[in-house]
């Protein structure tokens, strides 16, 4: 378990500086507010698409179920992390600079959500077979 939580230590740290590098030449408060908002919206979504594909399944052990949601959301928070952040954060500050035309902006931001939505069903069936697999690897 230790092992795990230092590569989920190490995945966050370079998602820091990923998202810190994204957001450019805004000032350093700004910054720190956006990388908080994003990854707590990041964890809520995260959370959400756990919380979706664990419908139907049974744990026999509620520490167990913890455990493995604990480490799961982690994970996935910080995967949906590299996929979200950097891109919209590259353009926030586009918009903060005024480097982008609405136009542009409008097909970004279909872009994105087109991308949550991939997301929130490719990773949702994931994480339930994920889920299934190690009840049946082990029972907890």
């Amino acid at each position: 378990m230790a092992v795990i939580l230092i590569i989920i230590a190490i995945l966050f740290l370079v998602l820091l500086g990923w998202s810190w590098n994204s957001l450019g030449s805004i000032d350093k408060k700004e910054k720190i507010k956006y990388i908080i908002i994003g990854l707590v919206l990041t964890y809520l979504l995260t959370f959400i698409i756990y919380a979706i594909s664990k419908i139907g399944i049974q744990y026999d052990n509620k520490e167990a179920m913890k455990m493995i949601r604990t480490v799961f959301v982690l994970l996935f928070t910080i995967v949906n992390g590299y996929i979200l952040l950097p891109y919209s954060f590259k353009k926030i500050e586009k918009i903060k600079n005024e480097e982008i035309e609405e136009e542009k902006l409008t097909r970004s931001i279909i872009i994105l959500l087109i991308i949550i939505v991939m997301l929130l069903i490719f990773e949702s069936i994931y994480l339930g077979n994920l889920q299934q697999g190690i009840l049946k690897m082990r029972k907890f």
